[in-house]
């Protein structure tokens, strides 16, 4: 079962029973569920849709989530444990590696981590969408909303990170630097131009952009487009 903490409703993510529990696992908007006949299965839990990352077959014993890879362990067909991996993102087929009899898998930076053995790949930052704060800010000076200050998840710590805000027209009225920890860039604006002159009231447009050693930051999903959202100084 999964259970929304916002609705405080629960919904039923496959059809495990208590004699064969479901291997489950949790990141971001995704549910992973590796089900009793060996399938396994990646629910988007925001848009309800799903996909099949493994058809049924060998049992699965471990599995973990981190944005588009999924990575597990099952049992190989003649005895032994595979260890596998799919980037659903890009659409690559699974791979698999021989692997030594564990119960855990973890998936983290692009690293899947099994039986004290690390097999690794580099793996570019990622937004995990749905900024965090209010869309509007009211910087008149009388110590209410008076500035911007909305949070950014993140999957990891980025060594550059900027905020460019822009006006309806495109021109670029201010640039800040958002310093980021594990999971979060922060960024606050006060309403106030590069020469410190306060913006007209008007919506505006921000774009996040940063990166680290493996390249630059993008989508949750993969995707190089534009982070970018709107505000509006009322």
């Amino acid at each position: 079962m999964l259970y929304d903490v916002r609705t405080r409703t629960s919904r039923r993510l496959t059809g495990g029973t208590a004699e064969s529990p479901p291997v489950f696992a949790l990141w971001g908007p995704y549910a992973v569920v590796a089900n009793p006949d060996g399938s396994i299965v990646r629910a988007d839990v925001a848009s309800g849709r799903s996909a099949t990352v493994k058809p049924a077959g060998t049992k699965v014993m471990a599995v973990d989530v981190w944005g588009g890879y999924v990575g597990w362990a099952e049992w190989r067909s003649g005895g032994g444990v595979d260890v596998a991996y799919r980037n659903l993102g890009s659409g690559a087929a699974t791979v698999r590696r021989n692997g030594p009899v564990t119960e855990h898998v973890a998936v983290t930076g692009g690293h899947l981590v099994y039986g004290g053995e690390i097999y690794g790949r580099a793996d570019p930052p990622k937004y995990l969408g749905n900024a965090l704060g209010l869309s509007y800010f009211t910087p008149n000076g009388d110590g209410q909303n008076d500035r911007w200050t909305p949070e950014f998840p993140i999957s990891k710590r980025l060594t550059s990170c900027a905020v460019t805000i822009r006006n309806a027209a495109g021109s670029v009225v201010r640039q800040l630097a958002c310093p980021t920890v594990t999971g979060s860039a922060r960024v606050s604006w006060d309403g106030r131009d590069g020469a410190g002159r306060l913006v007209p009231k008007a919506p505006y447009t921000w774009t996040l952009t940063g990166s680290d050693s493996d390249g630059a930051l993008r989508w949750w999903s993969g995707v190089t487009r534009p982070i970018t959202g709107t505000l509006t100084v009322v």
